[in-house]
């Protein structure tokens, strides 16, 4: 994020597109999975268990979207180097 006010985030949504319905609805977000980014470069981890919203109500044919936060106002940006999602299901969990 480099130097002054830290205001960037990583966001992810849980999107599903609604029966007869050609735009995709935000069923749940989460607007700082990895906190507020850091000045310096930083590895990040985060795992969702069951009980995270993106996590409890996914259905079969969601999709998940990841937006990059820098912050209100100008002036702001919010370099990420290498971004990897891994998604791990039960079988059966998602109906």
């Amino acid at each position: 994020q480099g130097w002054g006010n830290r205001k960037g985030t990583i966001v992810v949504r849980l999107m599903r597109r609604p029966p007869r319905d050609e735009v995709q609805a935000v069923v749940a977000e989460d607007t700082s999975l990895f906190g507020v980014a850091p000045h310096a470069w930083e590895d990040g981890l985060v795992e969702l268990d069951a009980a995270h919203p993106i996590v409890s109500q996914a259905e079969a044919g969601d999709t998940l979207s990841f937006l990059r936060n820098a912050g209100g106002g100008g002036g702001h940006s919010l370099s990420v180097k290498s971004f990897r999602v891994e998604l791990a299901l039960r079988p059966g969990a998602i109906g």
